[in-house]
């Protein structure tokens, strides 16, 4: 077996330093295509591109190579989501064709159900705020059968765009999207080009550049009368490319990336200690690590104790504490966003995160409207009047949080005032029946209000 040296591998003493940095600027970076990568863990955090560099740091791409990426942004988005989809969608049609049925079986022509585009579609909604569903038709079907549709699956298909390929869009005065342009790819041969569609309520365009010079054009008349595209928003009073609802949250993400990153480099500079001792041997070509050691010339006035010099351990609690505290503003941002961490025990601890009764409902909500939009295109494709029921479920196992509910049932034994405890019991039922509407709620604190009122008279 052949004895791999440190000159093999670039990890001698006497190596030379560069001070060229390639990163890329996160600022620089599309907003959304930001989040995708904070949500994938991809991109710049693949490469290590998103790690800043220090400012006379000279081995920069050796620590780009031994990152690793903590990633929150994913779990948290998963728990608005996922709990959603794991229940049964209900979908009658009350009106229409069978053509529905094979459509939301296959609704892209690649196998994928018409929930699955959903949930996809969705993610991005809440990643990025808005996610737009492309409808497209595959040929002219006049000369078809109703059954020969069905069988040959020769029905309109769903393909999904996300906010950062929009290259323009228009509203009307109701803020009512009328136009968008999407921006992509497309290799034709050896050549790679860019590509501009455009759709509209009664045209499609297509344009191919060669970086900025157009090279040719194609249009086609579909006349639907209604724009073909589906927008999935997060909040339908935001514009259709708004500011990343998260973008902060995975800000604190990448900072934390870079302070893992840092606390490495550290551990591998400086974390192993170093033997030195007098000896009289010539050790100008000495490699340092752990398992060798520093000879110190021998001269006659200077006597020095064999030891190990280590580093000021200090310097790495500073940024140990450093990274848990921005691992504290993530889990206190995801609060605020409806979303609880809970530790597990364990070996080794773990965290699950838990979305709220009333953020999956708007999940839900968000889903149920993009149906709506997808069955009122549909219909314009396949000229029926097709109508739907869309049932999303809207009851969700609440979470809570064993220790408030401990020191709640604590506080209304203490000695306090009828209008604390009632306080107090309306904020206990709001975290225990979390899944109820919130009509429901205001039913049931209403109740405790008479209840005191009544025990109050009693007395």
């Amino acid at each position: 077996m052949k004895e791999t040296k440190y000159e093999d591998v670039g990890l001698t003493a006497n190596r030379q330093p560069s001070y060229s940095h390639s990163y890329t600027e996160v600022n620089n970076v599309n907003d959304y295509l930001f989040m995708t990568h904070t949500y994938e863990g991809s991109g710049g955090y693949r490469d290590g591109a998103y790690l800043v560099p220090f400012a006379r740091e000279a081995w920069y791409e050796n620590r780009k190579t031994f990152s690793t990426y903590r990633n929150y942004i994913k779990p948290i988005i998963d728990a608005m989501i996922t709990p959603v989809f794991s229940n049964p969608i209900s979908r009658e049609l009350i009106r229409g064709d069978a053509r529905y049925n094979k459509f939301i079986e296959n609704s892209d022509n690649r196998g994928n159900s018409l929930t699955s585009i959903i949930q996809e579609a969705v993610k991005y909604a809440r990643l990025h705020g808005v996610s737009f569903i492309v409808m497209d038709n595959m040929s002219d079907t006049a000369d078809m059968t109703l059954q020969q549709q069905i069988d040959e699956r020769i029905l309109p298909y769903l393909y999904i765009q996300t906010a950062d390929s929009v290259a323009n869009y228009a509203t009307d005065k109701f803020n009512k999207l009328t136009e968008i342009s999407f921006k992509g790819q497309e290799s034709i041969g050896d050549e790679k080009y860019v590509t501009i569609v455009t759709w509209s309520a009664n045209f499609y365009i297509k344009e191919w550049y060669d970086g900025d010079k157009f090279i040719r054009a194609e249009s086609f008349q579909h006349d639907l009368g209604i724009l073909p595209i589906i927008p999935v928003m997060n909040d339908s009073t935001s514009s259709y490319l708004p500011t990343p609802p998260m973008y902060s949250l995975a800000k604190l993400n990448l900072g934390l990336y870079n302070k893992d990153s840092e606390l490495r480099d550290q551990e591998r500079a400086q974390a192993f200690s170093v033997f030195y001792i007098q000896h009289d041997t010539n050790n100008s070509n000495l490699t340092i690590g752990p398992h060798n050691a520093i000879s110190l010339p021998v001269t006659p006035d200077l006597n020095i104790t064999p030891g190990y010099a280590s580093p000021d351990s200090s310097v790495l609690k500073h940024i140990m504490d450093s990274c848990q505290k921005y691992i504290d503003s993530i889990y206190a941002s995801a609060e605020q966003h409806g979303i609880s961490v809970q530790a597990t025990s364990g070996i080794e601890q773990a965290y699950k995160f838990h979305s709220t009764a009333q953020q999956l409902k708007h999940t839900a909500r968000i889903a149920h409207a993009a149906e709506i939009g997808i069955v009122k295109v549909l219909s314009a494709y396949l000229s029926v009047d097709i109508e739907v029921t869309i049932k999303y479920t809207t009851e969700y196992t609440p979470y809570y949080d064993n220790l408030t509910i401990d020191e709640a049932q604590k506080a209304l034994e203490m000695n306090l005032p009828n209008s604390a405890k009632v306080e107090l019991k309306k904020a206990l039922v709001g975290k225990l029946l979390n899944h109820l509407e919130t009509e429901e709620l205001n039913i049931i604190h209403q109740d405790i209000e008479d209840m005191v009122q009544i025990s109050g008279v009693a007395a």
